[in-house]
């Protein structure tokens, strides 16, 4: 699809990376990316509603769709073969398709 963009209308994109490699107009995603800076928020509420206490944690935020690699980074945490490393998946239904597997 890159190629054809120069015969497009118009271009939008969803971040300033992409802004930046494409042009177009930024129309960002919902949230508010200053919450989410590091150091910005206490981690003692997530990891308790977790249930990690010490453990690392490697987490996707968003919506997991297949072309994202969510299955890949699942595999990658699981071949790590540590107890001490969980994979948390912020903002996927647990009872759903993607939450169970």
């Amino acid at each position: 699809m890159e190629r054809l963009r120069g015969i497009a209308d118009g271009v939008t994109v969803a971040s300033r990376f992409l802004e930046q490699r494409f042009g177009g107009v930024l129309i960002p995603h919902v949230r508010d990316t200053d919450r989410w800076a590091p150091g910005r928020a206490e981690p003692g509420f997530a990891r308790e509603r977790l249930g990690v206490e010490k453990e690392r944690v490697v987490m996707f935020l968003g919506t997991p769709r297949g072309y994202k690699g969510v299955e890949d980074l699942a595999d990658a945490v699981g071949r790590l073969g540590r107890p001490d490393v969980i994979l948390a998946l912020v903002g996927t239904e647990p009872a759903s398709a993607t939450g169970r597997a």
